[in-house]
């Protein structure tokens, strides 16, 4: 969730507590405002609108190499720039609905294209991060993408097949223990090498899966 608790002294200081809103009712157009300090600015506010909802955002990797994504994340064109990390992205009352997280810019500098955390999953991470330091996710132990309708023909499949494609399994994770197949070959599409062969992820305890980020976002 790319998401951390700080712990601080309140003495000498009149902190008061934000309202936390509902980032489920959010809706494309929606006012918003962003409260950083962006390139140290401290204190700086922005506002724009909600862009696009349930974004899946790519993070870095892993100590180990590995990736992940963080799934459901809010799009705002709100000026968002280095330093706006981890401040509130606000609703027009005022309430928190996501934390500050990202842009998606060529220079490092605001585009328009701008990622909050949706406060939904700071509700769920925050307080087991203060209670016990640390937050369990669910894990498959695979990488892999959105089946294409080329790939799909390729492989033999109908070309309005949906489903996650499996392109690698983790040796020894569950994903393996279940007996999920990767990849086991490759197909050239537009000069790109594309996996193919592997299993199609279809659905999850009866929920329709279509594309990779219907997998992460159940997870």
């Amino acid at each position: 969730s790319d998401l951390a608790v700080i712990k601080v002294d309140p003495e000498g200081l009149n902190l008061v507590a934000v309202e936390l809103g509902d980032s489920d009712a959010l809706k494309v157009g929606q006012t918003v405002a962003a409260i950083g300090n962006p390139f140290g600015y401290r204190a700086t506010l922005t506002t724009g609108v909600i862009s696009a909802l349930s974004r899946s955002l790519p993070s870095s990797q892993t100590a180990d190499g590995g990736t992940y994504s963080i799934p459901d994340v809010i799009q705002t064109d709100a000026a968002i720039n280095p330093g706006n990390s981890g401040g509130p992205l606000l609703d027009y009352a005022g309430r928190v609905v996501g934390v500050n997280a990202a842009i998606e810019s060529a220079v490092a500098s605001s585009s328009g294209v701008g990622f909050a955390i949706p406060v939904s999953l700071v509700k769920m991470v925050v307080p087991v991060l203060i209670e016990s330091g640390r937050y369990e996710y669910s894990y498959l132990g695979i990488s892999g993408g959105t089946i294409s309708p080329q790939v799909a023909e390729a492989m033999g499949l109908p070309r309005n097949q949906r489903g996650a494609l499996v392109a690698t399994v983790t040796p020894g994770g569950p994903a393996a223990k279940a007996g999920l197949r990767a990849s086991t070959r490759t197909t050239t599409m537009d000069g790109i090498q594309a996996p193919m062969g592997g299993d199609v992820i279809v659905a999850i305890d009866g929920k329709t899966i279509n594309n990779m980020d219907d997998l992460i976002l159940y997870l």
